[in-house]
């Protein structure tokens, strides 16, 4: 419980603060954000893998999973920061977006240099929402009726925007991201990222990536255009080999030994001490 804590840091805040919020605020949009951060965490808890194993291959997947609670983290900052609008709220809504924010500064300084984000990343993140919370809100603020509501054409605008703007963001980082993840000194399949990033033929949308025993998902390319599959466990020699017709074959220590004997005649293209990766052939 320790490591999860340590990893989610100030986010472990939010995710507690948003039914308690929800209570005290009685706001629907409030309420709705704490439900959907509620179910948020029940569905990842419930997902595979993301509890400890006593199995030493997935110990560490377990605490990788924690990425996926990504989405409900912005559900629950977005149900404490709409609690701060209720007066009867607010003490408590202040209180949990600071110590959020305040515990996980004092976790991202604690990291390794290797392993943390640059300062000024995040000084830039940090501007580009207050600039872009000030532009949305002048925009709605400058709609306001005189009933004290907003025009609906201009608040449904101002929330397209704001789509598109994130999707722009969101295809701009994809370009690359495989080489990229390569260069992180703290990924363990960093090595054949950077090598499956320099084969001409990974690029192309038409090959599957088999893996075992577990599959990444990073291997599906920046563009998700290989379908991720795991081999499985009574797969056959002469089956397996098959796979090489239509694909990638991925094998991460400790792989199956049947699986290596399979392909012992065939010469890996890539390996290091986590994983061995196979080329495609012609069938």
């Amino acid at each position: 419980m320790g490591e999860y804590l340590g990893r989610l840091a100030g986010g472990t805040l939010l995710l507690t603060a948003a039914p308690a919020v929800a209570l005290v605020a009685r706001r629907r949009g409030v309420v709705l954000a704490a439900a959907a951060t509620v179910v948020g965490v029940l569905l990842w808890a419930a997902a595979p893998v993301t509890g400890r194993s006593a199995d030493p291959s997935a110990a560490y997947i377990a605490l990788t999973t924690l990425r996926y609670l990504l989405p409900t983290l912005a559900l629950g900052a977005l149900a404490v920061a709409l609690a701060a609008a209720a007066p009867r709220a607010r003490p408590l809504a202040a209180l949990a977006l600071a110590g959020a924010t305040a515990w996980s500064a004092l976790r991202v300084a604690a990291l390794p240099p290797d392993e943390r984000v640059a300062t000024g990343v995040i000084v830039l993140a940090a501007l580009a929402g207050l600039l872009t919370v000030a532009v949305l809100g002048r925009v709605l603020s400058g709609s306001a009726v005189a009933a004290g509501g907003v025009q609906p054409r201009t608040g449904a605008l101002a929330v397209a925007v704001a789509a598109v703007a994130s999707v722009g963001v969101l295809v701009v980082g994809a370009s690359g991201w495989v080489a990229r993840h390569g260069r992180s000194p703290s990924a363990w399949d960093a090595g054949a990222a950077t090598w499956l990033a320099a084969q001409p033929r990974f690029h192309e949308p038409r090959d599957d990536v088999a893996m075992a025993p577990f599959a990444m998902a990073a291997l599906a390319g920046e563009h998700l255009q290989h379908p991720v599959v795991t081999i499985p466990p009574p797969e056959r020699c002469p089956a397996l080999r098959r796979r090489l017709g239509r694909g990638w074959i991925v094998l991460v220590r400790p792989a199956p030994v049947r699986f290596l004997d399979c392909l012992r005649p065939i010469p890996a293209a890539f390996a290091d001490q986590h994983l061995s990766v196979w080329s495609p052939r012609s069938p």
